[in-house]
């Protein structure tokens, strides 16, 4: 059995986006940036409206910087360190034609779909840290247009892995 890394979000989405096709990300290249981190999903209008470099009239892919997570006792000697991750794949739609704005969002879903596999795949084979990826843990929305008519697909996540929190004497006081 292989040994199991600690999953990292932005350099497995970085990899995500340069090989999927529909996103060929490629990094700092005017016209080819396509994956974009921004601080929180909050922030992804602002970020959208006010970039200095553009989204990509194809398909940007947006992580979020930060994320959330909680601890689970699991009545045991182990906690489970609940990781909750979102990516958002969005695409440039007519924002007036409602027919066109649901062949945008189909397709962002099927990209989502893509990614998804993807990461199905790696979990099995025991790669890039997604041993402890809940397959039952996705959750998508639909992202309205904003900005200049974008709009896609929100995704969340959970990659569940063990606490590991161990006291260190030294950092207490007696």
């Amino acid at each position: 059995m292989l040994p199991r890394v600690p999953f990292n979000f932005f350099t497995y989405f970085e990899d995500i986006a340069k090989k999927h096709v529909d996103i060929a990300h490629i990094d700092n290249t005017a016209g080819n940036k396509a994956l974009f981190i921004v601080p929180s999903i909050n922030d992804a209008f602002e970020f959208i409206s006010n970039s200095t470099q553009p989204l990509p009239e194809t398909t940007a892919l947006l992580i979020q910087e930060g994320y959330e997570g909680n601890v689970l006792e699991t009545n045991s000697n182990n906690e489970i360190d609940r990781q909750f991750y979102q990516f958002w794949v969005l695409q440039h739609s007519p924002g007036d034609d409602a027919n066109a704005r649901r062949a945008v969002f189909n397709n962002c879903k099927a990209i989502y779909r893509q990614i998804k596999a993807r990461m199905r795949i790696d979990k099995v084979n025991n790669v890039k840290g997604l041993y402890f990826l809940d397959l039952n843990s996705f959750t998508y929305t639909q992202v309205p247009p904003i900005a200049d008519n974008y709009m896609g697909i929100a995704v969340t996540f959970m990659v569940a892995e063990p606490d590991g929190s161990t006291i260190d004497p030294n950092k207490w006081l007696p």
